[in-house]
């Protein structure tokens, strides 16, 4: 399946993930959970993928069911991983929500939309209506509701109950605003490029009283000490002389600005937990694994460890990491690991 979804970085460059060749066996799996999680047609007894909705050989509907699948660790020291989605279309972008709820977004029924699950992947259910608007990046709210991207010809900013109600359009710009993340008090980080350049923006809950708080910079995230850590391209390597992206922690005003990895390879999509810790992706072993640290970038080592890419990282409240992989059948998926705290 060809299919290109784009995610806007810094500086206005943007970046391609998805649309490459199925690595089936990126890892080693445990190949007999696979074969339990076909469904199987309760009318002609022929096995069939993960979440279909119909068989392929007799055209009889098949049950509703999506059985989770566990995938080994690659190898020994790297934590256990959970594969929670099965569909063959991409499952991405998750992120943790109150009482173990995880929104994440997915082209399983043609368009692109907000699902949530509970945490083992069981009760996935469609929140979003299916239509032309390409939906992506959710993230919970204080209050259990739930923003997300929402891109037609622009990508804006929507923000959703998980019941369906109360659908509000944020921001409504001929641009890009995007990768929003909620504080506690409400308020709403996002990253923009509606003045040329990538910046990152405070709003209010309803969209008012927006203020650009730093240039140059996006995926930001809210912490729970109130601070906003973020990925920007500032520093050069020292090997090759190239701009990379790093990951910085400011104030929610945009200043005390302080950069936690180093510019040898490129350090991005940062996700702030519960307890402190920030789960994020980095190349500086040649390819994108989730990678661990503390709030100050001291205890950086890695999680992940397969010939596949792992990003979104989300990490929750007892250290488990959602994340996004191709290292199974189909087009991607929805992951966790757990990672107690060292």
């Amino acid at each position: 399946m060809n299919r290109w979804h784009w995610i806007l970085l810094g500086f206005g460059a943007w970046h391609a993930v998805g649309g490459r060749s199925i690595d089936l066996f990126s890892e080693r799996l445990d190949t007999s959970v696979i074969a339990q999680a076909k469904v199987t047609c309760p009318k002609c007894k022929k096995a069939n993928p993960p979440a279909a909705k119909f068989c392929n050989s007799c055209g009889g509907k098949l049950s509703a069911s999506n059985p989770v699948s566990k995938v080994a660790s690659a190898a020994s020291g790297f934590p256990a991983v959970t594969r929670l989605t099965t569909d063959y279309a991409v499952d991405h972008h998750p992120s943790w929500g109150p009482n173990g709820k995880i929104a994440f977004s997915s082209r399983r029924e043609g368009g692109e939309d907000i699902f949530t699950m509970n945490s083992d992947g069981s009760d996935q259910k469609q929140i979003t209506k299916s239509d032309s608007l390409t939906k992506f990046e959710p993230c919970w709210g204080p209050e259990g509701q739930l923003l997300y991207s929402g891109h037609l010809s622009d990508t804006n900013i929507y923000s959703i109950r998980t019941d369906g109600t109360n659908l509000a359009k944020l921001t409504d710009f001929s641009s890009f605003d995007g990768q929003a993340s909620w504080a506690k008090d409400g308020r709403i980080v996002f990253a923009s490029n509606r003045d040329r350049y990538t910046d990152i923006y405070v709003m209010g809950p309803d969209g008012s009283d927006t203020q650009r708080i730093l240039e140059r910079a996006s995926q930001p995230c809210w912490g729970q000490n109130g601070k906003i850590v973020f990925q920007a391209e500032r520093n050069r390597s020292e090997t090759t002389g190239q701009f990379n992206c790093d990951i910085y922690v400011m104030d929610s005003d945009g200043s005390n600005m302080k950069r936690l990895t180093t510019p040898q390879a490129s350090d991005e999509q940062p996700s702030w937990g519960p307890d402190g810790r920030i789960a994020f992706v980095s190349e500086r072993d040649g390819q994108k694994e989730i990678y661990i640290m503390n709030a100050d970038g001291s205890g950086q080592r890695r999680l992940t460890n397969n010939k596949a890419e792992d990003e979104n990282p989300a990490l929750g409240v007892d250290g488990s990491i959602l994340f996004y992989s191709r290292r199974g059948p189909g087009d991607g998926d929805v992951y966790v690991m757990k990672v107690p705290a060292k």
